[in-house]
């Protein structure tokens, strides 16, 4: 697969315009669902359980899986997050041997709009004659309970319309999902809260989704590029809330954007740009998010595992 820079990700996407989380049961190893009230504590800290969203290693997965999955559990990372389902199969016994946790994963936007296009373009369709159904068995034939959608991209929202007809799809793909005992969620990026007709598009998906089938990965980074308070808005979304997607913005950067334009440079080390993360991972904490999940799109370090390790060093250090 050719490399694809952050810059060709969003001029392709240019081209056409949950809280159920889990503990460990002791000594099995495996996953039990368990509710976790707000408010309510966990005995463990987010460092003991910490996840990593793969995508930005997808290049070098599909080169050498076994060394990299190795250097994520060398650097700290307890959970996986993965990318493409499609190559579940492959790599989560891989994440297993490593002995981190194989704990959700994302897809692309064609699984429930059926807009293939731009992901074409970007490498990211789907191998063929495999569908949302064949996502949702290889979640389940992996002991995978959780599933989220990636991104919309702009051929599958180009209406505030368009957007309110994806979350009446979304809800019947959480119907589908929860027949086999998984649990469907949606992560946002800043594109969602630019105003609309009076109202926002994240707002008017949060009125449509199903609070019992659709639950929210909130990243609180492009909450911040979008100019809005992560604080505020884990408060807001409490009852829904079942993962937290983590990276840090520059110090300085422009807020109040809805797109992708914004400086390579602003994807920054957790702990060193504007986002306080200890007072999002104690406000998280009392939500009842269970996971925390690190998805450093870029960085400007050379050696990208040491930037993982810097990261997972970091949450450790929080002591949360």
């Amino acid at each position: 697969m050719k490399k694809l820079t952050r810059k060709e990700f969003i001029d392709l996407s240019m081209i056409n315009v949950m809280a159920v989380p889990f503990i460990r049961t002791a000594g099995l190893g495996i996953a039990k669902p368990v509710m976790i009230n707000a408010g309510e504590y966990s005995a463990e800290t987010y460092a003991d359980g910490l996840g990593f969203q793969v995508f930005a290693f997808r290049d070098s997965l599909i080169k050498d899986a076994g060394s990299l999955f190795k250097s994520f559990a060398g650097a700290g990372i307890k959970s996986i997050e993965f990318f493409n389902p499609a190559r579940l199969n492959e790599y989560v016994p891989i994440v297993k041997d490593n002995g981190m946790n194989p704990l959700c994963t994302h897809f692309m936007p064609g699984y429930v709009t059926g807009n293939w296009t731009t992901a074409r373009k970007m490498n990211m369709a789907p191998p063929d004659n495999y569908y949302f159904e064949n996502v949702i068995a290889d979640c389940v034939k992996n002991g995978i309970k959780y599933m989220g959608i990636a991104i919309l991209l702009e051929e599958d929202r180009p209406t505030l319309d368009d957007y309110k007809r994806f979350a009446e799809k979304f809800n019947k793909c959480g119907e589908q999902c929860r027949k086999s005992g998984v649990q469907l969620y949606y992560h946002n990026h800043s594109f969602e809260f630019q105003p609309m007709n009076g109202t926002t598009p994240y707002e008017e998906m949060l009125k449509i989704f199903d609070k019992n089938l659709i639950k929210i990965e909130i990243d609180v980074f492009w909450l911040t590029v979008a100019g809005l308070n992560p604080l505020t808005w884990i408060q807001k979304l409490t009852d829904r809330l079942l993962f937290i997607h983590m990276k840090d913005l520059k110090k300085g950067s422009k807020t109040g954007v809805y797109n992708f334009d914004i400086p390579e440079d602003s994807y920054v080390e957790l702990g060193t740009g504007m986002l306080d993360y200890k007072a999002i991972l104690t406000e998280a904490r009392k939500a009842g998010i269970r996971y925390s999940i690190i998805d450093q799109d870029s960085t400007q370090m050379e050696d990208k595992i040491a930037s993982v390790r810097q990261n997972c060093e970091y949450i450790k250090s929080l002591g949360i």
